[in-house]
């Protein structure tokens, strides 16, 4: 997976925790007859049952040296205490907007259907059929997805108030390209908020579960300032859908030049994506 990296202003290869397992799964005969079993909800918890015990914790050293992590091995309790550890982030100004979370940034047209890189998606689906294909037509999709070696935890783009939230069962697929003839933005676990900000107006968050992702916790507030920690992914990679209104925000051309291209920009909570306007 080619990725651009803001910092080197270079393309890069994605290093990917247990790609050939991944590809094994979604790309031979065999591993397709087996991810009907290892996307479904209760092994997500067998492995959180293992994360989360102490026999996990040998890994950790392991992750952190193979991903280069800048993590001075604290103590912690099991695999998943170091997945969702808080790190300190540097924030944007008032009047930039934030990344969510450090993640992999496509930004993309909503029409009544949208192509996210190999798949045709539509509002409706993606709400599991709360909101029509026509509700946020003419509005920008973020799609943030969040790699293994990620923080994962991910904060608000601006001050405001919950309007409604509930959650949709389904399957955890990989959110992996691998995987994108599973529309895995219809098809698994997911939790759609709609929220209303002093600048941005109205908001859709979609937080999209993947393979091995035990949960997703959002943090119970009515009320949220700009850059408060809306929640956390627990163990595995998952991926964060946000629709903008491009009225309020012009977004940085890198992003959207690479956009263009199917290219995804590594981008890191806090870090300024375009204008608010």
């Amino acid at each position: 997976m080619i990725v651009y990296n803001r910092q080197t202003k270079e393309l890069e290869k994605e290093k990917e925790f247990g790609g050939k397992a991944v590809d094994f799964l979604y790309n031979r005969p065999l591993g397709r007859l087996l991810l009907n079993i290892v996307n479904r909800p209760f092994i997500s918890w067998l492995a959180s049952v293992y994360y989360k015990s102490a026999f996990s914790k040998n890994k950790i050293k392991d992750f952190i040296e193979k991903y280069e992590i800048n993590d001075s091995y604290r103590k912690y309790k099991n695999f998943n205490d170091f997945f969702i550890r808080e790190c300190p982030y540097e924030k944007c100004a008032d009047d930039e907007f934030p990344a969510l979370a450090d993640s992999r940034l496509l930004i993309k047209d909503v029409t009544d259907c949208f192509r996210i890189k190999k798949s045709v998606y539509d509002v409706s689906s993606l709400t599991g059929g709360k909101f029509s294909k026509e509700a946020f037509r003419g509005y920008k999709a973020l799609i943030f997805r969040l790699s293994m070696q990620d923080i994962h935890r991910h904060i608000y783009p601006d001050r405001g108030y919950n309007v409604l939230s509930y959650k949709i069962k389904g399957l955890l697929n990989s959110v992996r390209p691998v995987s994108e003839k599973y529309k895995v933005f219809h098809t698994n676990s997911r939790k759609v908020t709609l929220y209303r900000c002093r600048k941005l107006g109205k908001v859709l968050e979609t937080e999209v579960g993947a393979l091995l992702v035990g949960r997703m916790v959002t943090h119970k507030r009515k009320h949220f300032e700009k850059f408060d920690e809306r929640g956390y992914f627990e163990f595995g990679g998952s991926t964060i859908i946000l629709l903008v209104n491009p009225e309020k925000v012009r977004f940085d051309e890198d992003i959207l030049s690479n956009s263009e291209q199917n290219i995804e920009t590594i981008v890191k909570r806090g870090e300024r994506i375009g204008k608010i306007l």
